[in-house]
């Protein structure tokens, strides 16, 4: 009897066992449903299975649990940018941008000008000041430089200020050997035009910081890139005046004085398209010496800016140069765009289609055969969308909006192309030059923007023996493989990958 009961008891534990077992086994196999937080904040329920399978890397990794068993380790203390030291092969590396490159277009030509600062009259005496900033880049004109006075008189009659100014000998350059340069520009030509300067001359007290900018227009009026070279000079000098300092150790020129500043145009000649770009520079407005009287032009600090002639932008304009995006014209450009309340381009969406500008020339440089060449071009490039656009027709801001939208600006020499200074980074520049005509100055603005350039020489001259003046000839197989390699240039720029065959 005893002995039946304990095979029926073995007998129940058995089939017990068994159960649990396919009990545990079923449990270990089903999802569990868990809950999980990350840096303390609990998050929805979420499934996960239990073995995370290989072929599933966003689940190979389980998410941190809400109490971890071991604390995890703290990252190192940053390490002090002055303990950082790069491997020497790293440093032995040429860098992108040459000292030659550097001293032309990046922040060190505004530094070099700062040291160049002299005074030119004597501090112990009670006269006015002139302080003068020079630079040389082995331009062949010589040093570069501009000059600031402190508050000086007018006198209406005959249109010349005066300042109290017991002059340093033995300055170098000395005030009446200062540079000058073509249509009577730089302060060379301007401050003995308009300064007279006696130290027995009345000294005037200022009863308030005004500055006026003393302005001869370069006589190519309708020319974008001479203008610009002035007013980005003119920039220069206020930036340089901006990094200096006075006896008191007090800011040379601050943000309050540009409310203060007016450009006073001494020539007068006419207005045009181009005359509005002038008001960009300070907060008072646009004034021409003929139109005032001395009540005006009391108490005004001078300033004799650097000529456009002597921006570097000038030089080695007829070879060739490495140099690549300029600091001084990203600047630039971005406080041309402000003024004209437009912001730097934006990215254009990658299966956009390229859009190519042809800038149509209307006098002088006209491509002859035009419209032929770019139906053929339309034909050839269907996908590519093609823009002849008149510059001369449109306001400054209408040129700018069409330039940010252009992959591919093109046309033959001449001022329109200062546009591709506007152009997208990335974008590219087509120039058509005339025959025999080896100019590099838009090739170097185009590497200086970070822009690609490809260029050709026109096949003949029409109308005039002078290139400046005369249409060019170009034939249509040439036309159609200078700007084709552009295009398939483009069709690969950025994220594009479109085919180029």
């Amino acid at each position: 009897m005893l002995l039946q009961m304990m095979k029926r008891g073995w007998r129940v534990l058995l089939v017990g066992v068994a159960i649990l077992l396919m009990i545990l086994n079923f449990l270990a196999l089903r999802p569990s449903r868990e809950i999980y937080a990350y840096n303390g904040i609990r998050e929805e329920t979420i499934e996960r299975p239990t073995r995370p399978s290989i072929h599933s890397p966003k689940t190979s990794t389980p998410l941190p649990t809400e109490k971890p068993e071991q604390a995890l380790p703290q990252p190192p203390a940053s390490t002090p940018s002055s303990a950082i030291s790069l491997l020497s092969e790293y440093k032995e590396l040429t860098r992108f941008n040459t000292e030659w490159c550097e001293e032309r277009y990046d922040t060190r030509y505004l530094i070099t000008l700062v040291k160049g600062k002299k005074q030119y009259c004597n501090p112990a005496s009670k006269a006015g000041k002139i302080f003068c900033y020079s630079i040389d880049v082995g331009s062949e004109d010589g040093p570069d430089a501009f000059c600031v006075t402190s508050p000086t008189v007018y006198d209406q009659e005959n249109g010349r200020f005066t300042i109290g100014c017991d002059q340093l000998p033995d300055i170098h350059p000395s005030l009446s050997s200062m540079p000058s340069y073509w249509y009577s520009t730089g302060p060379g030509m301007l401050i003995p035009s308009y300064l007279d300067i006696s130290p027995s001359a009345p000294v005037t007290a200022a009863r308030e910081r005004k500055f006026s900018v003393v302005v001869r227009r370069e006589e190519a009026l309708d020319n974008l890139w001479h203008v610009l070279m002035q007013i980005q000079s003119v920039y220069f000098s206020l930036d340089v005046m901006s990094m200096t300092t006075d006896d008191q150790g007090k800011p040379l020129y601050t943000a309050d004085d540009i409310k203060n500043t007016q450009i006073l145009i001494t020539d007068d000649m006419e207005s045009n398209i181009f005359f509005d770009l002038w008001r960009m520079v300070g907060g008072r407005p646009l004034r021409r010496l003929s139109q005032l009287s001395s009540a005006d032009l009391q108490s005004e600090r001078l300033i004799f800016p650097l000529a456009g002639k002597s921006n570097p932008m000038w030089q080695g304009d007829w070879h060739p140069h490495l140099c690549a995006k300029s600091e001084l014209l990203q600047v630039f450009v971005g406080r041309i765009l402000r003024h004209h309340g437009l912001k730097p381009s934006a990215k254009k969406a990658d299966d956009a289609p390229l859009t190519l500008t042809w800038i149509d020339r209307r006098t002088s440089r006209r491509l002859m055969d035009q419209d032929s060449h770019i139906q053929m071009l339309k034909k050839t490039h269907l996908g590519v969308h093609i823009d002849v656009v008149d510059f001369a027709n449109l306001t400054m801001k209408e040129q700018l909006a069409i330039v940010q939208k252009t992959d591919i600006l093109a046309g033959v020499h001449g001022a329109g192309l200062t546009h591709s200074m506007f152009l997208p980074p990335g974008a590219t520049l087509v120039e058509i030059l005339p025959p025999k005509l080896n100019h590099c100055g838009f090739r170097n603005v185009a590497h200086l923007a970070g822009l690609q350039y490809f260029t050709t020489h026109a096949d003949g001259l029409f109308g005039d023996r002078d290139w400046h003046h005369a249409n060019v000839s170009l034939a249509s197989e040439k036309f159609l493989t200078v700007l084709g390699t552009a295009i398939k240039a483009m069709s690969q720029s950025g994220l594009r990958t479109d085919d180029i065959a």
